[in-house]
């Protein structure tokens, strides 16, 4: 420490500046990391279309009741197909595996996407398989479905008629 001292005025501030840009930048990403999380925290609309129960959670909440769901899906699959079974296993244990078109042609497994048409998760209140991915309006905060029974999209908001499409 005593070189850095003996130092000239003009080498000693750019040493200093460059410790306080280091400092600076560790900052910035301890920060942005942290912030980073907050996706986790995301608020996702879902509603079930027996019993018309709605309620939102966070993503995580909702990837938490999808492992949940993955597992139950998997012991059944296990009971008609081992192997098939066993491979959904490793694509959970290597969830990178399943993003690779690669990966996924090799293994010739996918899992189920659920919330979706094809996928219901049971509801929390009910309890039947049919609670789906929905849309909260952003005016009144009704949660309603983002298509009709045939399949067509459904862009404005039953309750305060407002249209998400063009934001009025």
């Amino acid at each position: 420490m005593a070189g850095f001292f003996t130092l000239q005025e003009g080498a000693r501030k750019k040493i200093i500046l460059i410790v306080a840009l280091f400092l600076l930048a560790a900052v910035i990403a301890i920060v942005t990391r942290r912030s980073g999380s907050s996706a986790a925290n995301t608020e996702m609309a879902l509603k079930c279309r027996a019993c018309k129960h709605a309620e939102t959670m966070t993503q995580e909440q909702f990837e938490e009741m999808s492992k949940r769901q993955n597992e139950m899906y998997i012991e059944q699959v296990a009971r008609q197909n081992p192997q098939r079974a066993e491979k959904l296993r490793q694509l959970i244990k290597n969830p990178d595996r399943a993003m690779d078109p690669m990966s996924r042609r090799e293994i010739n497994v996918s899992l189920p996407s659920w919330g979706t048409r094809d996928w219901p998760l049971p509801c929390p209140k009910c309890g039947k398989n049919a609670f789906f991915n929905a849309i909260q309006c952003p005016d009144c905060g009704e949660i309603f479905f983002g298509e009709d029974e045939h399949g067509r999209p459904v862009r404005i908001c039953p309750k305060c008629k407002y249209n998400l499409k063009s934001n009025k």
